[in-house]
């Protein structure tokens, strides 16, 4: 928001409330995804790192049956893909990085 006010505002009252490289449409988004992380690694060194993952259900059993009995299938699911010997341990590496491409792409050369 405050890139697209950023130049009217020097033009009409000469105040610079960005410097000019990030008033330019190339330079701009890739600052805000900097920013963007940059902030998320900062609030998670300050709160700390989530050492829990959300799919673990082993301590939570909620009581109503609808839901107890998804849980009891999720668990069985969760424990045929630990017995599975055959999954690469670089799997979410090379998904974050796929993920990261296919963003890159759409911002760079889709939307751009």
């Amino acid at each position: 928001m405050l890139r697209l006010a950023a130049p009217l505002v020097a033009e009409q009252t000469g105040w610079v409330l960005l410097p000019p490289a990030m008033m330019g449409t190339y330079a701009a988004y890739p600052f805000s995804m900097l920013v963007t992380a940059g902030t998320m690694v900062v609030v998670s060194l300050v709160v700390g790192w989530d050492r829990g993952s959300a799919f673990d259900l082993t301590g939570r059993q909620e009581k109503s049956a609808w839901l107890r009995s998804s849980q009891l299938k999720i668990r069985q699911i969760q424990d045929q893909i630990a017995k599975r010997a055959d999954h690469d341990p670089r799997l979410p590496a090379l998904l974050s990085l796929l993920a990261l491409t296919v963003g890159c792409v759409l911002t760079f050369v889709v939307f751009w």
